[in-house]
């Protein structure tokens, strides 16, 4: 039976196929529909994007297929992950009114059945039969799509290719000099031939705005590594480093700036029509591009509402007025968000520990000014069933999203701390007038205690060859755990962690590293490492040409520290009731000291804790090696 949308009856057709994997395993292939229309052979489109003023933007599409030429308005996708995701097209040119194009996912006995389907209007009967073949045709290489992703996600293959597409175009002899070049830098085989491979297999969406810690995962290589490797490559001429400006609702960004002079402190984002504050460690996130001169591209766009780009996002639905959603999702522990693009009000949901199935239910309501009944709620991890119902007087785009930040995204905050940035970028820095804020950043400041008498006692060569030593282990350390140096000042050094967890670990490592190092080097007994770090917000200014960070966070961070006697970790001892923080004190040794201090810019005295490692019977908080008695876990 045909359905009727606008005022237009539809015709349906659609194909089926039962897979192996699950769709949980699928759906991150099925849901790229900007790949996915890539590999289709489908046309590139151009896209007009408007303000509309009940908020969010409206899309208009504009493509050309065997010379005749598409216009068409699109709705925003609709998705509930992993189970299905929905779009409609509005044409004012083409061969049909009204195409709407869907695909789900449901479990079966034999893994997934994935079913495509399309419903259209064509405009007169003359015009029937083409759209029949072309929808046809459409439904068949989804099937086959459905299948390829099977065997790469059964078989593990890296990714899913109907090698529609020409081979890229690379020029060997650019590649080979980059290649050449970054072995001079250090980098080693395997990641000079995986790049190679990228950049002589990948489409041209792949290779021109690539997320480093996207492709560490898919290489299986430390993150830290990867991202060095991609700031040697802009170094070697084979990669160029783009800035992107992130938006916070559909954290997605189209556009890359040459440099940091062009940030500035308020951004727009046309698809979601709002102005935010630009965050130098959220907002800004870099990209890089493969250089022109080793294989020439274009940035083309297939969709524009591929939910894959916002996987953030876990279910994103429009509701009429009066109209009423059921949303069923598998949630697991964490801070999630009804939001709606036409609304301010939003609805915080803290998934927690499971319930039974018939008590995981929740009815929400959302009107013009947004969400309720209330600002929060709590529900069970697991299936979670959500009824949601509009009061609006129009449309409302509702989305559910995950409220945590993505962690695959290379800051700012994090590029512009590494030597491998000030080696091939040393001028590109904000301009000097112009601060960014840094919404939550870990300081961590160190400092050597016995360094002078160090001097003394053994000769200033001598001593400084140990101190530079020193800044070669705490740079791989904090490197290791995913931080990044901001500067130095004598022998002291100020790193950035983006949380204090990853501080922890880190300062328990350095510590440990220390007394692995008095092992070779017991003249180093009497130079011991002063630990003490803070978060909160700050601000990243232009200071001497170099990244800075500003704000009574960094001023705290800098006096904890200097409340370390050394061999120590000193931090405020509220942060000791962070589950993130508890779950990495149970992997270590230590003695627990609680104290009080005076701090400058804390009214009355500041409650601090001591954590004093113990390496099987080996502590340093005086900076003298003593052997003591195996210390519990505090």
């Amino acid at each position: 039976m045909p359905t009727t949308i606008l005022a237009v009856p539809l015709l349906r057709r659609s194909r089926s196929v039962v897979v192996r994997a699950s769709r949980t395993a699928l759906w991150p292939l099925l849901s790229s529909t900007n790949s996915l229309n890539r590999e289709w052979g489908l046309p590139t489109i151009d896209y007009t994007v408007t303000a509309n003023a009940r908020g969010g933007s409206d899309v208009q599409g504009n493509a050309a297929v065997l010379g005749m030429s598409l216009q068409w308005e699109e709705l925003p996708f609709e998705w509930i992950e992993p189970v299905l995701w929905r779009v409609q097209r509005n044409y004012s040119k083409g061969p049909f009114k009204v195409g709407i194009y869907e695909m789900h996912l449901d479990n079966d006995p034999g893994g997934t059945k994935v079913t495509f389907a399309c419903e259209y209007a064509p405009p007169s009967v003359t015009t029937h039969w083409l759209v029949k073949m072309a929808v046809n045709n459409w439904l068949d290489k989804a099937v086959m799509a459905a299948r390829v992703a099977d065997e790469a996600v059964t078989k593990r293959a890296q990714t899913v290719v109907l090698h529609a597409n020409r081979r890229p175009v690379v020029n060997g002899a650019a590649l080979e000099s980059a290649r050449r070049q970054l072995r001079e830098l250090g980098c080693g085989d395997e990641m000079l031939a995986k790049i190679s491979a990228d950049l002589e297999r990948l489409p041209d969406e792949d290779v021109v705005r690539v997320r480093p810690f996207e492709v560490a995962q898919r290489w299986q290589l430390p993150r830290m590594d990867v991202l060095t490797f991609y700031m040697r490559a802009v170094r070697a001429g084979l990669m160029d480093l783009r800035w992107q400006v992130i938006c916070p609702h559909c954290r997605s960004a189209r556009s890359g700036l040459t440099g940091l002079r062009y940030l500035k402190k308020q951004s727009h984002c046309d698809s979601c029509n709002i102005d935010f504050t630009t965050e130098f460690d959220r907002s800004v996130e870099a990209r890089f591009t493969v250089n022109k001169a080793v294989r020439a591209t274009e940035d083309r766009i297939y969709c524009a509402g591929d939910p894959s780009r916002t996987p953030h996002i876990r279910a994103q639905l429009r509701l009429e007025p009066g109209e009423a959603r059921r949303i069923g999702i598998d949630l697991t522990p964490g801070l999630y968000r009804f939001r709606a693009t036409q609304a301010k009000e939003t609805m915080d949901v803290q998934v927690g520990a499971p319930r039974p199935e018939a008590e995981n239910r929740a009815a929400i309501f959302v009107s013009d000014l947004g969400f309720g009944p209330g600002k929060e709620m709590t529900i069970g991890s697991g299936h979670c069933e959500f009824e949601v119902t509009s009061s609006a007087s129009a449309f409302m785009d509702i989305k559910l999203e995950h409220a945590a930040w993505d962690d695959h995204a290379a800051s700012g905050v994090l590029v512009t701390s590494m030597p491998e940035f000030y080696d091939l970028a040393s001028k590109d820095v904000l301009i000097p007038d112009e601060e960014l804020s840094v919404r939550s950043l870990t300081l961590l400041f160190s400092d050597l205690r016995g360094s002078t008498a160090l001097y003394k006692q053994i000769g200033d060569a001598a001593a400084y060859a140990l101190v530079r030593e020193h800044f070669k282990v705490m740079q791989d350390v904090i490197r290791k755990h995913h931080g990044g140096i901001v500067k130095t000042i004598g022998d002291a050094v100020m790193a950035m962690f983006f949380s204090a967890p990853q501080a922890l670990e880190c300062c328990f490592e350095i510590q440990h590293a220390f007394v692995e190092l008095w092992k070779h080097h017991p003249q180093m007994a009497a130079m011991v490492v002063k630990l003490g770090f803070h978060r909160g917000p700050c601000i990243a200014v232009n200071f001497n040409n170099r990244i800075d960070y500003f704000g009574t966070t960094v001023n705290l961070a800098a006096r904890i520290q200097n409340e370390s006697r050394g061999g120590d970790i000193v931090f405020f001892e509220e942060l000791l009731r962070d589950p993130a923080m508890e779950e990495i004190l149970t992997r270590y040794h230590f003695k627990t000291e609680p104290f009080h201090a005076a701090l400058k810019g804390i009214a009355g005295e500041a409650h601090l804790v001591r954590l004093v490692p113990d390496w099987g019977g080996v502590t340093l908080p005086q900076g003298t090696l003593m052997i003591a008695k195996h210390a519990t876990t505090s």
